[in-house]
């Protein structure tokens, strides 16, 4: 399973909460805090591992100066979020399966699991990170609403076809070997490669709508602004195979994660 920065589902949980907006004291002693329209304040805190007992120990802080506060704490592959009532009189609650403390603490009815909610987060710092990297490397026209669009639930790099759920996953299987067998080395040991990046159709006419793909690393390296779209084909289809080659030495079960070149919309379109 990957791992998920506490900020990133405390924000979808604050979103689904009604709350927004990160307030001007975000992070105080791992309470984030979160506003609503009105600018009341709601501060969460999130917990993803249990002490030697099995108890996940929540710590009320006297400086927090907030009654809203509420508890993202992770079992197995469910997040459930719980609002704590009668915090004056407890400083550490103490949560297992088999001691729901129910008392200090109300479960809201928000339905959150890996499987629907992990993507989301992950894709959360995807997209802040992906934009900022553009903003400090270009002076090129950026519609940050169109790139943020690009992101969606099953995206894939639009030339080779691989899927950022495919490359998240990948990168899980081969930590998880021995790197020095050839069957499974892989990803890169470079800083990027975890993420679908964002490519300019046309090189240096702006991150702007209708010229804007998510595309991987590999790909993105390949073209660079010395090839137009046209081009690059026969190495996009390479790539393509390429990773199926791959995928089927990794992980012989998922060959059917890279789209058959021929099936991929960016170049049905052509």
């Amino acid at each position: 399973m990957a791992k998920i920065k506490a900020s990133s589902i405390l924000e979808i949980v604050a979103n689904k909460l009604g709350y927004s907006n990160k307030s001007n004291e975000f992070n105080l002693s791992e309470w984030y805090g979160f506003l609503n329209n009105e600018k009341k304040l709601i501060r969460l805190k999130f917990l993803s591992a249990s002490d030697k007992d099995g108890n996940y120990n929540i710590h009320i802080k006297n400086d927090l100066e907030c009654d809203n506060l509420h508890v993202v704490i992770q079992e197995a592959q469910e997040f459930n979020v719980f609002k704590l009532n009668n915090k004056d009189n407890k400083k550490t609650i103490k949560y297992s399966e088999n001691n729901k403390q129910e008392e200090y603490l109300k479960k809201e009815p928000i339905n959150l699991s890996y499987d629907n909610t992990i993507y989301e987060s992950q894709e959360i710092e995807k997209i802040n990170d992906t934009i900022y990297g553009i903003m400090k490397r270009v002076d090129d026209e950026i519609d940050i609403e169109v790139i943020k669009n690009l992101f969606e639930k099953g995206a894939s790099c639009a030339y080779c076809g691989i899927k950022q759920d495919t490359i998240d996953k990948l990168d899980i299987k081969i930590k998880g070997n021995n790197q020095d067998n050839e069957d499974n080395f892989g990803l890169t040991s470079r800083n990027r490669g975890k993420k679908l990046e964002v490519d300019q159709i046309e090189p240096k006419k702006g991150y702007i709508k209708d010229n804007v793909i998510l595309c991987c690393y590999w790909c993105n390296n390949a073209k660079s602004d010395t090839f137009i779209v046209d081009e690059f084909k026969p190495i996009a289809k390479g790539i393509n195979e390429a990773w199926k080659i791959k995928l089927n030495k990794v992980w012989k079960d998922r060959g059917a994660d890279i789209i058959d070149f021929d099936k991929i919309q960016f170049w049905k379109e052509e």
